[in-house]
């Protein structure tokens, strides 16, 4: 899988998970990356894409980045949109309107490991029922 570099300040970006979620469970993928180059990328991320159903948020998508943008860089969103197209089966929303809602995961201390699977998994569906607007009461 290749990094994602936005025009700019000069910068990497690199998925490390993507998911799908299917009306409440998700389908996710892991992507291989050499850990030493994930440990030169000081930030985590993990963003929630959501498009609009009858003027509601629903969040469609996920996927966690190591990245040395953060998300205050003009390049973030442009680095995000960089990192989709590599994920097939998130790739196809670049041709749509959607929203990019990002969050920062703090590492503790100097340990530059990525989230396991499971961690993952559990943080984005968190994120999800924080900005899921669509099927709620």
């Amino acid at each position: 899988m290749e990094p994602s570099r936005a025009v700019g300040k000069g910068g990497l970006t690199i998925p490390i998970y993507h998911c799908i979620f299917n009306q409440g469970s998700i389908t996710h993928y892991l992507h291989e990356i050499d850990p030493d180059l994930l440990a030169q990328l000081p930030n985590l991320y993990a963003v929630c894409v959501a498009t609009k159903v009858s003027g509601r948020r629903n969040v469609v998508a996920g996927f966690f980045v190591k990245t040395s943008y953060t998300h205050q860089d003009r390049e973030f969103g442009d680095a995000c949109r960089g990192a989709i197209a590599f994920m097939n089966e998130i790739n196809p929303l670049l041709d749509s309107e959607f929203s990019l809602l990002p969050a920062r995961v703090s590492i503790g201390g100097a340990d530059t490991s990525p989230l396991s699977e499971d961690e993952m998994n559990a943080y984005i569906f968190q994120q999800y029922f924080k900005f899921q607007e669509v099927g709620q009461a």
